[in-house]
């Protein structure tokens, strides 16, 4: 609080952010945002949120007032399907996600972000037409609210295994695949309110190789 007073005397903004890498988890973060808007709302100094992990962000919802400028909520979903969701231990259910964007939509944030990854071991075609219809079934919660479709933004990364984790001897995805799974994630989002975004293919399978490689690799990274 002393240090909003300060940046906002010695700066003349009107807006302060509250910025970290995982900001949802302080843990008396509702209260430092009473606070905040009780003593800034006054003077016309808006706070404002970046985007928060479902998870923790549904304790909050409720305190949080129109005066609290929102980012995107951000729901780390990993897969499409809870069959794929178990199989990578990702805690988080179709009900909690449907859950959480309701109340967001319900305190005013439009907007919401989707995290999956593509080329899981196990993966099945139905599991990346489950990433397009579960993104969907996220945009349709917001007609509960306000008879909306909820913009969604899903971005797509692709597995690479790493050393020194649970799958780092599963075997990775060639670009052909990751191409395929981006084109037939294009061709479902046609005409509807999911957006989405990949990483590049390329880097990636770079990526993959540099991840489990050894010294036979050095040159060629100096080289590069």
């Amino acid at each position: 609080l002393a240090a909003a007073r300060q940046a906002v005397a010695a700066t003349g903004y009107d807006e302060i952010s509250l910025l970290s890498l995982s900001t949802s988890d302080y843990p008396r973060l509702d209260e430092l945002i009473e606070r905040l808007n009780a003593e800034f709302a006054p003077r016309h100094v808006s706070i404002s949120l970046p985007s928060l992990r479902v998870d923790s962000q549904l304790r909050l919802l409720p305190a949080l007032t129109s005066t609290v400028r929102k980012g995107g909520l951000t729901i780390a979903a990993e897969a499409g399907s809870e069959r794929l969701r178990r199989a990578i231990r990702k805690g988080i259910t179709e009900t909690d996600m449907l859950a959480g964007v309701r109340e967001a939509y319900r305190a005013g944030w439009r907007k919401v972000k989707v995290y999956f990854m593509a080329g899981l071991p196990g993966e099945t075609p139905d599991d990346i037409d489950e990433i397009f219809r579960l993104c969907l079934r996220l945009s349709d919660a917001r007609r509960e609210v306000d008879g909306q479709r909820g913009a969604i933004g899903a971005s797509v990364s692709w597995f690479v295994p790493k050393p020194h984790t649970p799958m780092q001897w599963c075997p990775m995805r060639d670009a052909e695949y990751f191409f395929s799974v981006r084109s037939r994630l294009r061709e479902l989002s046609r005409r509807s309110p999911v957006t989405f975004r990949f990483h590049w293919i390329e880097r990636s399978v770079l990526e993959g190789v540099i991840a489990r490689g050894d010294r036979r690799l050095a040159d060629a990274i100096e080289a590069a």
